[in-house]
């Protein structure tokens, strides 16, 4: 695709560059203002009908964009640009629809796209469900309810042989938690790796739509780690998520990236598992970055803090503040 993009456009003032027509409600036009409207744009019979030519200006003097001749819905600060495709048509894609609006490309012939009053909604909701697809920040706890979270609902694991303030400290709001790759295990003769983790065990789910939530933050150097996963799978697996640091790089597990440069800053972790669909998604600073399907189990609960890997780093920490369990609810 040659060119899609949703741009917010809250806190942007017309310039002169533009020149709008006011529809009705809050919908406008915009093309390039030394156009009379009718040489881009008609409205006859319910139909708003907008085309360019491929030689066309660009939208400002000095740009190297495309032409284009846009509708632009004020209401949600969304500007939808329509711009030709290779095939010929603009793809919209999601998981609930597949709409296509065709485009004629051939050369030195115009470009047209045609809307109803009827269209219009449709494609404004279409384009909501679509935000997360296309990077765009949401809210992944709307529908959830969230549950109490104290520490009756969770315990630190660490090494055996050590205190738990050795290696967890709670202060000003934030869990710290750290571990040295010489550390012991869990338990005296365990062959899993060092640990200090919130294990969430008072919400032990084995049915249902759960969300973990929480902020982290992994200083510089922590690297072969896991900093949260979602316990509990069927055979030959301990675990339905793991969210391993390597050099800066967030990762699901080893196989894929999910976030490169996380060192020194905090970032919004939502971890949703359906457990009746086997379905895992994780959210970055509220966008969609990655999913996957669950490993089975018949009973999983969250963890966050640091568990070695291979390759792991003499000393390793992560941070987290803000955390909160939330579950579906019909």
């Amino acid at each position: 695709m040659k060119s899609f993009t949703i741009v917010p456009s809250f806190g942007f003032k017309n310039n002169g560059s533009h020149k709008r027509i006011h529809l009705p409600s809050t919908r406008s036009i915009k093309f390039r203002s030394s156009m009379l409207e009718d040489q881009r744009y008609n409205f006859e019979n319910g139909i708003h009908r907008m085309w360019v030519y491929s030689d066309d200006k660009p939208c400002f003097p000095g740009s190297h964009t495309r032409p284009r001749t846009e509708i632009q819905i004020q209401t949600l600060v969304i500007v939808l640009h329509i711009l030709p495709t290779i095939q010929n048509s603009l793809h919209l894609i999601s998981a609930s629809f597949h709409i296509s609006f065709l485009f004629s490309v051939e050369s030195r012939k115009e470009d047209m796209a045609s809307f109803s009053h009827l269209a219009l909604p449709i494609i404004i909701s279409f384009l909501l469900l679509i935000c997360q697809s296309i990077g765009w920040p949401v809210d992944p706890t709307h529908g959830f309810t969230q549950l109490p979270f104290n520490t009756s609902f969770y315990h630190i694991q660490k090494p055996y042989n050590l205190p738990e303030s050795d290696r967890y400290s709670f202060s000003g709001g934030i869990h710290r938690l750290w571990v040295y790759s010489t550390d012991k295990p869990l338990y005296k003769n365990s062959p899993t790796k060092p640990r200090s983790e919130i294990t969430i065990s008072g919400y032990n789910y084995t049915s249902g739509v759960w969300q973990f939530e929480g902020f982290g933050y992994v200083p510089w150097g922590t690297s072969g780690v896991c900093i949260m996963q979602v316990f509990g799978a069927g055979r030959n697996h301990a675990t339905t998520l793991m969210l391993r640091v390597y050099n800066g790089t967030l990762y699901y597990y080893r196989d894929a990236v999910i976030v490169p440069n996380i060192y020194g800053r905090w970032f919004r972790v939502n971890v949703i598992h359906d457990a009746d669909a086997s379905k895992i998604r994780v959210y970055i600073d509220g966008v969609l970055m990655y999913e996957a399907l669950g490993r089975g189990g018949k009973f999983h609960y969250f963890k966050c803090g640091v568990y070695a890997q291979n390759n792991d780093s003499s000393y390793m920490e992560s941070r987290w503040k803000g955390i909160k369990i939330l579950k579906k609810f019909d």
